[in-house]
């Protein structure tokens, strides 16, 4: 016997597939803020 046991819903969470595709899809399509800034940049850039 183990000493950690684990929890069974943990353990039924870890062996879920949408569950693992879901953690997998984090970060994906979120806003890239510094890419704004650098546009905002290069538009005060050239103006000048």
């Amino acid at each position: 016997m183990h000493s950690n046991p684990v929890d069974p819903n943990e353990m039924k969470r870890r062996r879920d597939l949408d569950e693992i595709a879901s953690l997998n899809m984090v970060g994906e399509g979120c806003p890239d803020f510094d890419a704004e800034e650098d546009k905002k940049n290069e538009k005060k850039e050239n103006t000048k």
